[in-house]
């Protein structure tokens, strides 16, 4: 029983660490889902992630109490998602689809180093 327990806690800590392996060290999972709002407690940067194909959705700097937002149905960003996914825009602009059915978006950030250390 126990090794059956050990197991499943082992492929627990792989499925993690194979998700932020390619995150700089000392990033933290913050956030996620499909509507991301959320206020930086320190500067550093985002970066938001789409998880099931490893793509990079978007980078930004922020600073203490920046808020930090994503909404994929705003024009701007389902433009982006549609470039990067093959999404399917109908004849008056509306986007279909611009998303496979289990995308899962994670919201990492990364403390600012301090500079004067």
């Amino acid at each position: 029983m126990k090794i059956g327990m050990i197991g499943v806690v082992a492929a627990g800590v792989l499925l993690v660490g194979c998700a932020s392996s390619h995150m700089p060290r000392g990033t933290q999972i913050v956030g996620g889902g499909l509507m991301v709002d959320w206020t930086a407690p320190a500067n550093g940067t985002v970066i938001l992630a789409e998880a099931v194909s490893g793509k990079i959705v978007r980078t930004e700097s922020v600073d203490e109490a920046d808020v930090f937002e994503f909404d994929p149905t705003t024009n701007d960003n389902a433009e982006m998602l549609n470039g990067m996914f093959g999404g399917v825009k109908t004849s008056d602009d509306q986007i279909l689809a611009p998303l496979p059915k289990n995308s899962r978006f994670v919201l990492y950030f990364l403390p600012a180093v301090d500079s004067e250390q």
